[in-house]
């Protein structure tokens, strides 16, 4: 669903785009609208409430993972991809915050330049100096800020999927219609509307904040820009170090290779989620010119692989497969009618269960994928009236691709087939969530019920049809609820309460810089001598007290001495802005125009 939402967002993205304007005068009307039907109405609101769900959904995946066990595996790369593509998703939404010119993107841009600064030095924050307009270049460097990153999102994508032999890319038709359906009703009742058109001579004040795209903002501290950075960096080694330290990091025992037995068919090599075995040339004189080898670094030990050898040439040590033939071969010894394989994730260990006067054997098995056709023909062999699969539902197993791969087994979708001969009426698969141990009984009287008798207990279209309508509905109510959570939780990036000075100076000779507030002396500054070709500089921000009171900056540089103060004085909510004039020299007070 991430992934389907990723490409949702790059198809709107594209679109909308085509709408856009790169000049400031132009940008604020060239995105806004009046009308909630249009279509770029309704694109934007996709756009803009597929961020908030897909920020939502690659959380969720990396709970699951924690949770699960799954962020330890393949040595904690895949983690690291994955939080650096959750990192391309949060500068996604500031970046794309930015871009509308409305007040947000005045305090997004605002309150973003001292990291600027920090990262790429005082030229940073000069881009977005105001003179009379913010120039064309500028609008093209921020638009390039959040049309440039996807192509880095592809590189950390191939790098999450490197070590899956078969990618699971995107999400039942359902549930993808579902998800455009419910995107869109969520832009139609709550719109992805701009602010007032943004003017860098007035802070904005408090505002509506996107409390999950716009998340880095929030979090920026009132401390040095360059300790919040490195404080950030750390933090992110940290995260993304984590699975490959954790002291409860599971160790399996990787699947074994009965070498006399192996023909060299390569389906288990095909199979295997993980891309964890190799088909290795034998010598010249043996008698099968392949043998499947095992990387024990990628291996999970999932049992899929198992279930893919007709020649019994592949082996788990954490659940024998002798022991479950063995057990299949035991059952003519037993009174039980039917006979049912069960994936560990739902086995609750009962060996028994009775329905209807049925009884039913239960085998635990480590996947359902680890469920070798053959087996279940041989159950049948042996007096089973029916033969029952229980797998975990599609999507969550932890073999990856076990519970599909058992499906299309036993129906002939999927080598090593269940022979046609069978009658497929005496074979039924049960799909559960992982875990769900306790509602296994009840399924498998269901399942067993409905093979003896033949009625199924509800229409499988029908249900289907029901669950991707609530969830267009679900979805589109849970999106509508944030934004009404967005409005009800403003944030001040830039209070409006504030006076501000900005003062950027570039010199090749250095120079010192004295700022003061009336009579009171506000700062210090020392600029350094040019040591290239480019000027040394510098970009200050200062919060000034409120009141109407003039500022004066004084620069010694070059054995000169310039002086300017600024117009009228600083009132409240304004920003005033003194520069060195690259033409002229001089410095000047370029805001605020009163």
């Amino acid at each position: 669903m991430a992934f389907f939402l990723l490409v949702t967002l790059t198809v709107t993205g594209v679109i909308l785009f085509l709408y856009y304007s790169v000049d400031i005068k132009e940008a604020y009307s060239s995105l806004s609208t009046d009308d909630r039907f249009s279509i770029k109405s309704v694109l934007r609101g996709v756009h803009r409430h597929g961020g908030d769900l897909l920020v939502i959904l690659v959380a969720a995946h990396m709970a699951r993972a924690v949770i699960s066990g799954r962020a330890m595996r393949g040595g904690g790369a895949p983690w690291a991809f994955g939080m650096g593509l959750m990192a391309f998703t949060l500068w996604q939404g500031v970046t794309g915050y930015a871009l509308p010119m409305d007040d947000r993107s005045v305090g997004v841009i605002s309150h973003a330049l001292p990291c600027l600064e920090t990262l790429i030095g005082h030229q940073g924050p000069s881009a977005f100096m105001v003179t009379e307009e913010i120039t064309s270049r500028t609008m093209i460097l921020l638009l390039a800020a959040h049309l440039a990153p996807p192509i880095i999102a592809v590189v950390l994508l191939a790098g999450h999927f490197k070590r899956l032999a078969t990618p699971r890319l995107w999400p039942g038709r359902g549930m993808m219609a579902a998800c455009v359906a419910g995107l869109a009703l969520a832009a139609l009742i709550a719109p992805a509307t701009s602010f007032s058109k943004g003017d860098f001579q007035r802070l904005p004040g408090a505002m509506e904040f996107d409390w999950l795209l716009m998340a880095p903002l929030a979090w920026i501290p009132q401390t040095p820009s360059a300790l919040f950075m490195w404080l950030t960096a750390l933090g992110a080694i940290a995260i993304c170090s984590a699975p490959a330290v954790m002291v409860w990091r599971v160790k399996r025992k990787p699947v074994l290779v009965i070498g006399n037995r192996c023909v060299g068919c390569g389906l288990c090599a095909k199979d295997c989620p993980y891309e964890a075995i190799l088909m290795e040339p034998r010598p010249a004189d043996d008698k099968w010119p392949w043998l499947a080898t095992v990387t024990e670094s990628k291996c999970e030990a999932c049992g899929v692989c198992v279930g893919s050898c007709g020649f019994w040439a592949m082996d788990l040590p954490s659940n024998p497969t002798e022991t479950i033939r063995s057990a299949t071969e035991g059952f003519k010894n037993t009174d039980a009618g039917a006979l049912a394989y069960v994936c560990n994730k739902l086995y609750g260990g009962q060996e028994w269960l009775e329905v209807d006067g049925l009884k039913v054997k239960l085998i635990p098995v480590a996947c359902a994928g680890q469920v070798y056709p053959g087996l279940v023909e041989l159950a049948l062999k042996e007096n089973a009236r029916f033969a029952m699969v229980a797998r975990c539902a599609s999507f969550t197993c932890d073999g990856r691709l076990g519970s599909d791969y058992a499906h299309d087994r036993l129906f002939h979708a999927r080598k090593p087939f269940l022979k046609k001969r069978v009658d497929r009426g005496r074979v039924a698969l049960i799909a559960l969530e992982p875990g769900e141990k306790d509602k296994l009984p009840a399924a498998i009287a269901d399942t067993a019920r409905e093979m003896m008798t033949g009625v199924k207990p509800y229409g499988a279209g029908v249900k289907r049809q029901i669950v991707v309508t609530l969830t267009a509905i679900m979805l589109a109510a849970a999106l509508v609820g944030l934004d009404r959570l967005w409005a009800a939780l403003p944030m001040e990036l830039e209070t409006g309460s504030t006076t501000r000075l900005i003062l950027h100076y570039e010199t090749m000779d250095g120079g010192t810089i004295r700022v003061f507030q009336g009579a009171k002396p506000l700062a210090l500054l020392e600029i350094p001598p040019a040591a290239g070709f480019e000027p040394s500089g510098i970009y200050k921000v200062f919060d000034l007290p409120s009141g109407d009171k003039s500022a004066r900056v004084t620069v010694t540089s070059g054995g000169k001495t310039s002086e300017v103060v600024t117009k009228s004085g600083l009132v409240r909510g304004e920003s005033a802005i003194i520069r060195r004039n690259p033409v002229t020299g001089k410095l000047e007070a370029v805001l605020p125009l009163r």
